[in-house]
């Protein structure tokens, strides 16, 4: 005679520090407050990591950065950027302007994603 496969209640499981309680599980995991992190906040990150005072942002080092860099600009942005980054005359900056502010709202826009998501996953922010 079989006996069937019983899983046992949550409280009759043997203490086991492997097994942890599910995101959401504990009454005091409500209570812990995200501070919201602002566009400034994020740049200074982005500033230290790109400036080699650190070796990640949000999770992920500056190799991942950098192939974002190549993100979803337009010809006439990526040109602005190319020429605020090799030009040292002011009109040049000038005119590169929207290429820097497209590019600077590109990576906001990842930092922001990679906050949510490492929020999502362990309800920390990176």
């Amino acid at each position: 005679m079989m006996q069937a496969q019983t899983v046992l209640p949550e409280a009759a499981r043997r203490d086991d520090a492997t097994r942890t309680a599910d995101r959401g599980y504990l009454a005091r995991e409500d209570r812990v407050k995200r501070i919201p992190l602002n566009d400034a906040d994020i740049l200074s990150v982005l500033f230290d990591l790109f400036a080699g005072r650190t070796s990640a942002a949000f999770g992920e080092t500056l190799e991942w950065w950098n192939e974002t860099l190549q993100c979803d600009l337009g010809p006439r942005a990526t040109a602005g950027v190319a020429l605020s980054a090799l030009s040292k005359w002011t009109f040049d900056q000038r005119a590169g302007t929207d290429g820097v502010a497209a590019l600077r709202a590109q990576l906001l826009q990842r930092a922001h994603m990679l906050i949510t998501r490492s929020a999502s996953h362990n309800g920390e922010a990176a």
